[in-house]
């Protein structure tokens, strides 16, 4: 095997000033759509702090995983996943949904169960859908996913110190149980933020849903700065065939799971028939959303997954990354489907959705290039990757 020529260190800096413009750009977007319509306003910031609250869990939710199952090909991700779905960036996510929290946004966005009207359906879940319940739950979730997140930040870079083999045994145990807590705080908390914009609407598995979206938003995009980066330092010492299969493994088994849930959405409601649940898809089924939808199982689903089936692709950094790319782009047009159609009849984006997207983006973004920069982006105290690679050499 012929080992490509190095093209340097990798500088994670260089992403700090598009991140700056790109917010700047958002900023203005939102100001203008503030000053247009202040209820669409607070409705597309919840799409856009939705994209990144979906990345942000996803990074951490695959941490989570990679530490109870002990992946080896989550390895050269780890610091990724710590950047992206660590404390510091569950304290930025938390101080950003504080708009949502207050008076004009709860109004513009859950008016339907903050003042009931009397409504019955709406009355009957009073204990869970009021102001009060909803304001401490959101901090009950962060909190629990700052403790453990904190925790296997902390465990990862002690170990990197004493290279104290106890230290994983410590982080599987308490992973197992953090993904427990996960899986059920993310099915609460999107109960809570989305699902709740429509009271009278159910979905078992709209957690579900979305912790699938979460894992293809995570790896999508460690996998595409990993194989943007393949020949660059640290990455070039382990990246090669073997690893960037597992990268587009994991993929398509989480296309194909994404696949499923929204398939099996489709499917209980489609049969069940009830007055409650089928306005979900009849409003998409009308004034362009049917079109959305179909281009969404195109490019989210068909597209990724037939690329996919090709070991040559995944075998291939150069390749495999602009699959990557799809498969991070579509988990923006995903929570666009679930989250726009509650307010609107038509997928014509407003200023406001470009405003937040770009916004909540360009903060995210520029914290995790401060972040990432912190540490080594391979930790010393697992050379599993260099070993595998050495023998794939």
């Amino acid at each position: 095997m012929t080992e490509a020529p190095s093209q340097g260190s990798l500088n994670f800096g260089k992403l700090l000033a598009p991140a700056l413009v790109m917010a700047l750009i958002g900023g203005v977007l939102c100001f203008m759509q503030y000053g247009q319509n202040a209820e669409a306003f607070y409705q597309s910031y919840l799409f856009g702090w939705t994209v990144w609250i979906v990345l942000t869990c996803g990074c951490l939710g695959v941490m989570l995983l990679s530490h109870a199952v002990r992946g080896s090909w989550s390895v050269a991700l780890m610091r990724l996943f710590e950047a992206g779905g660590g404390p510091t960036m569950l304290i930025l996510m938390g101080v950003l949904f504080l708009p949502l929290l207050m008076h004009g946004g709860m109004h513009a966005v859950y008016h339907h169960w903050v003042e009931p009207n009397g409504d019955k359906v709406v009355l009957w879940k009073q204990a869970f859908l009021n102001p009060t319940t909803f304001q401490i739950a959101t901090v009950a979730y962060f909190v629990i996913w700052l403790a453990f997140a904190a925790y296997n930040r902390g465990s990862t870079l002690r170990q990197d110190r004493t290279l104290d083999p106890t230290e994983t045994a410590k982080r599987i145990n308490i992973s197992v149980l953090g993904l427990i807590l996960f899986v059920l705080t993310v099915t609460l908390s999107q109960t809570h933020w989305t699902m709740s914009i429509d009271p009278h609407f159910f979905s078992a598995i709209w957690g579900v849903w979305f912790l699938a979206s979460m894992a293809l938003a995570a790896i999508s995009l460690g996998t595409i700065i990993v194989c943007f980066n393949a020949r660059k330092q640290p990455y070039q010492d382990v990246v090669g065939p073997k690893l960037t299969k597992d990268f587009g493994n994991m993929m398509f088994a989480f296309t194909m799971f994404w696949t499923y849930c929204t398939f099996s959405q489709f499917i209980i409601i489609w049969s069940g028939n009830l007055y409650e649940f089928t306005p979900f898809f009849y409003v998409r089924s009308n004034g362009g959303w049917a079109e959305y939808g179909a281009f969404l199982m195109f490019f989210g689903f068909f597209v990724p997954w037939m690329i996919l089936l090709s070991p040559g692709v995944k075998a291939n950094a150069d390749k495999l990354k602009w699959v990557a790319i799809i498969v991070f782009g579509m988990r923006i047009f995903d929570v666009y489907y679930l989250v726009i159609p509650f307010f609107r009849k038509t997928p014509m984006p407003m200023l406001g959705d470009v405003g937040a997207l770009l916004l909540i983006g360009g903060i995210w973004l520029a914290a995790f290039s401060a972040l990432v920069r912190k540490q080594a982006l391979l930790p010393k105290f697992d050379n599993r990757l260099q070993e595998a690679l050495a023998h794939e050499h």
